[in-house]
């Protein structure tokens, strides 16, 4: 069997990263200079985002760790049930905390917890030893993480940005087949509409790693959150449209231009779709379903674009302004969504005008 080549660039990034570790905690007489290797080992990434996000989620949850462990060793010296009952209740509310969140920074929860077990319990008989034990632990990590990421910049370790875009592509495309099919005239699958967000889903612990990948790390995670979120946008308005009426003319326009929209022509979609909902409102007999109907068409139209922005800023690492609905996305449907694909953190900018349709500009 043939090993790739970046395999055994990896492997010899984590290897000169854990032998210079060791070096400098030995050349520095750390008490605890085997961390300095284990750190190494525990931030062996294959990515330099993925390496980042997790240092700093350990070096945070080592210091409140060990200012928690000087705090619990303090009010409690010498006393056996006090120390490890402060001990336990820690634990409790580190693992409590660690359940709301996922990926790196439940590990960092955790981290905090147990790191007071390695400090404080372990010198439950010779508190005097705490705090040296604290200052020893504290170096080896730091010493760790900064030859990891010393050598992961040297050595040229791979971006996450690159195969998280390959990821949300092949999404897209999944996502793309599903619409002409059910706009076609299949029959929607609840079965392939959850295998398509879960698809979307799993893209988010990528999306919380590239913030770290480089400088302009956070404008590639906030368009990667984008086009998550037109993702989502596009299965759920295309599950309502295929509950339009088949034989209903107005029902085979919008699912026509809907398809155009796929093949290409948006523009002439988007501008169509607006032409024939300007002529349903100025009908003396329009009916607030049909107009309904053409906002959803209006808003997937509009979500693809959305998405295409999103997808930009995440090549470029440029931030660009996308368009949500607020309405679509306070519905409860898209709300469920939103909670399954964790992640899609958005802010509102400090100022904003309201559009014709009652859209919202919002920063990412």
């Amino acid at each position: 069997m043939v090993v790739p080549v970046h395999i055994w660039g990896y492997a010899l990034r984590i290897w000169l990263a854990a032998v210079t570790a060791l070096y400098v905690a030995f050349w520095l007489q750390l008490g605890g200079a085997s961390s300095a290797a284990v750190t190494v080992a525990i931030l062996a990434q294959p990515t330099r985002g993925a390496a980042l996000a997790k240092a700093v989620n350990r070096i945070a949850a080592t210091f409140i760790g060990a200012a928690m462990s000087i705090v619990i060793a303090g009010l409690f010296p010498g006393e056996r049930v006090g120390l490890l009952a402060a001990f336990i209740l820690w634990m409790c509310v580190c693992v409590f905390v660690g359940s709301y969140f996922r990926g790196f920074r439940a590990y960092a929860a955790v981290l905090s917890g147990y790191t007071v077990g390695i400090i404080t319990v372990v010198n439950i008989d010779t508190p005097q030893k705490v705090f040296t034990t604290m200052t020893d632990r504290v170096a080896a990590i730091t010493i760790g993480i900064l030859c990891v990421t010393l050598i992961n910049d040297l050595f040229g370790s791979p971006p996450v940005w690159l195969g998280l875009e390959r990821r949300i592509t092949q999404a897209w495309h999944d996502v793309r087949d599903y619409a002409r099919d059910v706009l076609g005239g299949a029959k929607d699958d609840a079965e392939r509409t959850g295998m398509l967000f879960a698809a979307i889903a799993g893209l988010r612990d990528e999306v919380d790693i590239v913030a770290h990948d480089m400088a302009d790390g956070r404008h590639r995670a906030g368009g990667a959150r984008s086009a998550m979120l037109a993702l989502v946008e596009i299965v759920q308005q295309v599950r309502l449209l295929s509950l339009l009426e088949r034989g209903d003319p107005l029902a085979v326009t919008i699912r026509e231009q809907c398809l155009a929209a796929l093949g290409g022509n948006r523009s002439e979609a988007l501008a169509l779709l607006v032409r024939l909902r300007d002529d349903e409102l100025s009908r003396p007999d329009a009916t607030i379903a049909a107009i309904g109907q053409i906002q959803q068409a209006l808003r997937w139209v509009e979500s693809m674009t959305q998405l295409e922005d999103g997808l930009l800023s995440l090549r470029e690492g440029r931030s660009r302004l996308v368009m949500c609905d607020c309405h679509t996305a306070r519905s409860s449907s898209l709300r469920c969504k939103m909670r399954f694909v964790s992640g899609l953190r958005f802010r509102r900018a400090r100022f904003f005008s309201c559009l014709q349709d009652g859209r919202r500009p919002l920063w990412l």
